[in-house]
């Protein structure tokens, strides 16, 4: 009887953390914003990140040149907010 206890004590003790070995570090978890990819240590950040970002509701040319895309363009945003884009800003 006596026997079978050591034995079942030694089992358990080689499954446990050992003294002296490093315990097994958590994974490092971030949350990312899916519209702009900002990494996050706090799932709130990331969502209040994602909610602040405007969604473009409707793009309407307002002025043209002699190439055939717009110069102008007027973006209205979800919360009602118009901004204007012109290609020069742009790059194009």
């Amino acid at each position: 009887m006596n026997q079978s206890r050591r034995s079942r004590k030694k089992y358990r003790n080689n499954n446990a953390h050992q003294a002296g070995q490093p315990k097994p570090e958590a994974p490092l978890v971030f949350y990312r914003c899916p519209k702009c990819m900002h990494m996050f240590d706090i799932r709130a950040e990331a969502v209040a990140c994602e909610a602040s970002h405007l969604i473009p509701v409707s793009v309407k040319a307002k002025r043209f040149t002699i190439k055939p895309y717009p110069y102008t363009v007027e973006v209205t945003f979800n919360n009602g907010e118009k901004k204007d884009y012109n290609a020069e800003s742009l790059g194009g």
